[in-house]
């Protein structure tokens, strides 16, 4: 199991592709990235969805 803070992929990734990338292999494609697209309250439900 893996937990961790929305605000962490939102706050580290949004500029910075190494971290992006990071990312996309964590979740196995790119599309959590729509993530920086979603309003604020609606960021963890995204992710966790």
């Amino acid at each position: 199991m893996v937990t961790f803070e929305p605000a962490f992929p939102t706050r580290f990734t949004e500029n910075h592709d190494g971290h992006r990338q990071l990312g996309d292999a964590a979740f196995g494609s790119q599309q959590w990235q729509a993530v920086f697209q979603q309003p604020s309250s609606h960021k963890f439900t995204f992710l966790r969805e």
